[in-house]
C-alpha cells in the first residue's frame, strides 16, 4: 500500500513504572512497522523512569524524551501531541505493551477503511503475562460513521468507546484537544469529545494491546483516595458533552453518578481514616439522599 510509510507517533506518558518500562518500550521499539517516532513523556517520575527514558533515547534514534514537571497523564499526553511530528497517533500506557504488528495493522486497516481513528482489540492480563480477561471485545470488523450509535456504545459500556490506548488516531482530528485535569476517566472525557463528532471509526478483531492490571494502581486499589472524587467531575464533563446530541443517556449518567457515591461512601465508611468521615461522610450522603435518581430507584440502603 502506497501510503504505508506514513509515520505514526506513539506517545507513552510515564509516572512510577521502572519494573514494567522497559518491557514497555522494547515493545514499540521491536514494531515491524518501522518508521515511527516514540515520544517518553516523564511526568517527574520519583523512581529511575527518567534514567530509563535517557539510556533508551541513546540507543535509537526515533525517540524523543519530554521531561516535565509533574502534571498528571493527562497533561503528558497532551504534551505528546503538542510534540508529535507524525501524520497518525497512538498511545500506550507505560506499564502496559503492544503486540508486534500493532502499528502495521492499525494503520494499514485505517488507511484502507479510510478513517479518521481506529481501535483494536485488547487483553488484560496479570504481571506474569497471563490473560485475565479480554477486553473491548470486538466481535466483527465494522466500519461506524455514525455518533449517536458511537454514544450508544459509549453508554453501554463498550470499552473501546472509554480509553485512548488500542487506538490509533489521525492527528489533525485529535491536535490541539486537551484532557481534563483528573486522576480518574481523563481519557474517557477525552474520548467523549472524539466520538461525539463526525468522524468515521473502523473496528478490528486483533488482540494488538496487552493492558497490565496491577495490584497497586489507582483503579485496583480498595483504600479510600480523595482521587475518586474526580470521577463525578468526568461524569459532569461528560453529561455537559452529550446533553445536546443525545440528551436521554443525561438520565444514565446521573445512575452511574448515583451509583459511584455509594461505593466511595462504603469505601469511606469501611477504608477512610476518622479525619475523612468527618470531613466527607456528611456531604456524601446529603448527596446521596438527595439524588432523585438514587431515591426513585430505590438504591438507598440501610447502611446510610
Amino acid at each position: 500500500m502506497e501510503d504505508m510509510n506514513k509515520l505514526i507517533s506513539v506517545i507513552i506518558p510515564i509516572y512510577n513504572v521502572e519494573a514494567y518500562l522497559r518491557k514497555c518500550i522494547d515493545s514499540v521499539i521491536n514494531q515491524t512497522y518501522k518508521n515511527i517516532e516514540i515520544i517518553l513523556v516523564d511526568d517527574q517520575s520519583p523512581d529511575s523512569c527518567g534514567k530509563i527514558c535517557d539510556e533508551y533515547s541513546k540507543r535509537d534514534s526515533r525517540i524523543k524524551i519530554i521531561h516535565q514537571k509533574n502534571s498528571g497523564v493527562g497533561k503528558a499526553r497532551e504534551n505528546g501531541i503538542n510534540e508529535a511530528q507524525g501524520e497518525y497517533i497512538t498511545f500506550v500506557d507505560s506499564d502496559d505493551w503492544i503486540e508486534p504488528e500493532f502499528c502495521e495493522k492499525l494503520l494499514e486497516e485505517l488507511l484502507k477503511n479510510k478513517a479518521d481513528w481506529i481501535a483494536c482489540n485488547a487483553k488484560e492480563v496479570d504481571e506474569k503475562g497471563k490473560e485475565i480477561n479480554s477486553l473491548n471485545s470486538i466481535q466483527e470488523a465494522v466500519e461506524i460513521h455514525d455518533k449517536e450509535l458511537l454514544l450508544n456504545h459509549y453508554f453501554e459500556g463498550k470499552m473501546y468507546t472509554r480509553v485512548v490506548w488500542g487506538k490509533m488516531f489521525k492527528t489533525c482530528i485529535i491536535a490541539g484537544r486537551t484532557f481534563q485535569k483528573l486522576a480518574i476517566c481523563e481519557d474517557t472525557c477525552f474520548m467523549i469529545d472524539i466520538i461525539k463528532n463526525d468522524f468515521k471509526v473502523c473496528l478490528i478483531t486483533e488482540y494488538g494491546y496487552n493492558y497490565l492490571r496491577r495490584a497497586n494502581s489507582v483503579t485496583s486499589s480498595i483504600k479510600f483516595k480523595v482521587e475518586y472524587f474526580d470521577y463525578l467531575k468526568g461524569l459532569e464533563y461528560i453529561k455537559n458533552g452529550i446533553k445536546t446530541i443525545c440528551p436521554w443517556h443525561c438520565k444514565d449518567i446521573e445512575k452511574v453518578r448515583c451509583e459511584v457515591l455509594i461505593n466511595i461512601y462504603i469505601v469511606l465508611l469501611e477504608k477512610g481514616t476518622k479525619y475523612e468521615k468527618k470531613k466527607y461522610k456528611e456531604k456524601i450522603r446529603t448527596e446521596i439522599i438527595n439524588s432523585p435518581v438514587c431515591v426513585g430507584g430505590g438504591v438507598i440502603s440501610t447502611f446510610l
